[in-house]
Order: structure tokens, then C-alpha cells, then sequence
């Protein structure tokens, strides 16, 4: 199934997989509001530089959610594995 999503005003259409259509418009709603954030932060008009930015502040996140899983906690473990299955599922497109 094919849901439609916008993000930095650009429509895509995106495989969910095994997501529901709901989870990936939320996906989208999430990458939105940080690009928003990074936007009025860095008050640059640049989408590319903002969307960059961005992908940095989350990939951060990312990787300090998954030093927790190797560190022993279980619920971090989770959700890396849910986050790795979504990056896979749009690389995949």
C-alpha cells in the first residue's frame, strides 16, 4: 500500500510496507516539525541546508538511542530495530 505524504512541501509517495499509512503520515507530521525547528534556529531559507540539518539532529539521536541498546536496555533494543525496519522499508523504494 501507497500512502501520500508532503514533506518541506514536496509530495511523495511512499511504500508503507509493513506500517501502517497512519504511522508513516505521523513519520512525516515528526520530520516536519524538527525541520520547522532547525529552520527557525538557524533562520536560514536554504531547504536543502535545513533538511540536512535535520537528518544530522535525528541521526544523532539515533545513534544515542542505539548506544543505549548495547549498553543493556531492552526498550532502546526495540526501538532501534523499529526505526531500522522503516529506514530499510523507504531505502527500498
Amino acid at each position: 500500500m501507497k500512502v501520500e505524504v508532503n514533506i518541506l512541501g514536496n509530495f511523495l509517495m511512499v511504500e508503507t510496507g509493513d506500517e501502517t499509512a497512519e504511522a508513516i503520515q505521523e513519520a512525516a507530521l515528526f520530520l516536519n516539525k524538527k525541520t520547522a525547528e532547525v529552520a527557525k534556529a538557524s533562520r536560514s531559507a536554504d531547504t536543502i541546508k535545513v533538511a540536512l540539518i535535520t537528518l544530522l539532529d535525528i541521526t544523532a539521536d539515533y545513534l544515542k538511542l542505539k548506544d543505549r541498546a548495547t549498553s543493556g536496555d531492552v526498550e532502546a533494543g526495540k526501538e532501534i530495530d523499529t526505526l531500522n525496519k522503516k529506514l530499510e522499508e523507504v531505502l527500498n523504494e
